[in-house]
């Protein structure tokens, strides 16, 4: 049993996948002579869609296949997508969007999956580790000077990056802390 194709684009998809959708707009039918182009533009360069094999008219609709080669080529984050109908040199704007091009974890490279916050913090950490072998905060050496963050601020930025990293993993703003209330029992 094959998949249902939708009627709409999904919200995303991840780079390395072939997405198929079908799309119709009652102004501008297939089988009125109509041509769809689907184009994408995001972090790489842009993408279009246009006649077979990636648009295939069916009936007063197309299937829109963006191969798994393409999916690849259009890089990953927001996309933009616009959707145009050309016939007799007219040419109208259909239908337009963003769509979310996510990383393939099977084919990602190392730490390309991190956000800014944990590249952020590993960063704070490695700083924080070598000042524990070297506390020289300045030095001046042939009229260069060399200022390093005081230890106190960076412990600081690891506490706010920490616990932004804990929102992203987690949803919650900080770690649950538990409390009883009242007089301590006594023996």
């Amino acid at each position: 049993m094959s998949a249902t194709i939708p009627t709409s684009w999904p919200a995303y998809f991840y780079a390395g996948d072939t997405v198929k959708v079908y799309r119709s707009f009652a102004d501008y039918p297939a089988s009125e002579g109509w041509a769809l182009t689907v184009s994408f533009a995001g972090p790489a360069a842009p993408l279009v869609l246009t006649g077979s094999p990636a648009i295939v008219a069916d009936g007063d609709r197309w299937l829109v296949t963006l191969s798994a080669a393409n999916s690849l080529l259009v890089g990953t984050g927001t996309l933009r997508m616009l959707e145009r109908v050309t016939k007799a040199g007219e040419v109208f704007t259909a239908g337009d969007g963003t769509i979310e091009a996510r990383i393939n974890l099977a084919t990602a490279a190392a730490g390309t999956a991190q956000t800014h916050a944990e590249k952020t913090l590993a960063v704070i950490e490695a700083a924080l580790a070598g000042r524990m072998t070297s506390d020289i905060a300045e030095y001046s050496i042939a009229g260069r000077a060399v200022k390093k963050i005081p230890i106190t601020e960076l412990a600081k930025l690891r506490g706010q990056y920490a616990a932004m990293v804990h929102r992203e993993r987690t949803g919650q703003f900080s770690t649950p802390v538990y409390a009883v209330f009242g007089t301590p029992e006594t023996k």
